[in-house]
């Protein structure tokens, strides 16, 4: 999920002709950040520890 994420902004960026917005570079960190910490705790769950 976090590449496909990765690779849509790519593609924006390429259609809106911005190479690196680091405010965006920022958003999707803090949203793949999430995304793995919510897969991770659901294994957590998963396995009771």
């Amino acid at each position: 999920m976090g590449k496909r994420l990765f690779e849509t902004q790519n593609h924006l960026r390429k259609a809106c002709g911005i190479r690196k917005d680091k405010k965006l570079m920022h958003i999707q960190d803090m949203i793949e950040r999430k995304i793995g910490s919510l897969s991770y705790e659901k294994e957590l769950k998963t396995f009771n520890y």
